[in-house]
């Protein structure tokens, strides 16, 4: 009988402990209502990497400000959840999605050896590669550039890396890990590197600011090369936040913010910073 007793005890304790565990919610998987809405008040973590002009950590203050850090703030708004930021780099910032260490990532490029790893929301933004040489250059075309004597300064673990080596496969790679514009701005105009490769969006920036041209010209190809959308992502199958996400960048794209966001952060000004 006292058997039985002590077998009933521990039959109630892990059905209460069980009970626990199925109501906590974990700060890696936001929880979510029979009606794919996140729960209010759950933290919601988001992979940060800077990037200028999307993504900016300001030195002074610890806060992370422009356009993607804005759009999850907002979202947060939306959604009655809490954002918080989680520092990392372009070079794990998927590894670190998938392994839990945030819920999803701020806006990137969609490329897609990234959609193969993770779920990406409707686009927010688009942009491709531009490659950039000093004014006067004897380089003027991708065909000049693609040479093992040309060597090209990129951001390691970036899209444009990626597109780089797809475009100009013989060229030679200098690739800097969580490089600035200015720092691969500056491999050129020291004679480090021949040629820069960042987004299309730095282009009239980094002509202002460095006396550098693009290729292709930045006034016939805003876009760049091979323009990607750029978008959240989130944990495959992590369906709950991927459809809150769209309906909020639905929502944002209909009332006109999204667009209104862009042309106040998107600038000159944030494209230099960091």
């Amino acid at each position: 009988m006292k058997s039985l007793k002590r077998i009933a005890v521990l039959v109630a304790a892990v059905a209460v402990v069980a009970g626990i565990s199925a109501c906590s919610t974990s700060a890696s998987t936001p929880s979510s209502s029979t009606d794919g809405k996140l729960a209010a008040g759950t933290v919601v973590k988001v992979g940060a990497a800077a990037g200028p002009p999307f993504m900016i950590l300001d030195s002074s203050t610890g806060q992370w400000t422009s356009f993607s850090a804005d759009l999850a703030r907002k979202f947060g708004t939306y959604a009655h959840v809490k954002i918080q930021f989680v520092p990392t780099s372009f070079t794990t910032i998927i590894a670190g999605l998938q392994s839990n260490k945030y819920d999803m990532i701020q806006p990137i490029n969609a490329t897609p050896e990234r959609k193969q790893a993770v779920d990406f929301t409707s686009g927010v933004s688009a942009a491709g590669a531009m490659f950039f040489v000093p004014a006067g250059s004897k380089f003027k075309t991708l065909a000049d550039l693609n040479k093992p004597s040309v060597t090209i300064a990129t951001i390691t673990g970036s899209a444009e890396e990626t597109v780089t080596k797809q475009l100009l496969p013989k060229a030679t790679l200098r690739s800097l890990p969580n490089a600035s514009v200015a720092t691969l701005a500056t491999e050129v105009t020291a004679g480090r590197s021949d040629v820069m490769v960042d987004s299309s969006y730095l282009a009239p920036a980094v002509k202002n600011a460095f006396s550098l041209d693009s290729i292709p010209s930045y006034a016939s190809t805003p876009n760049g090369l091979d323009p990607v959308q750029i978008g959240f992502s989130v944990r495959k199958g992590d369906t709950a936040l991927l459809n809150a996400l769209n309906k909020f960048i639905a929502a944002e794209k209909a009332n006109g913010d999204l667009q209104k966001l862009a042309d106040s952060t998107l600038t000159v000004a944030n494209s230099l910073k960091g």
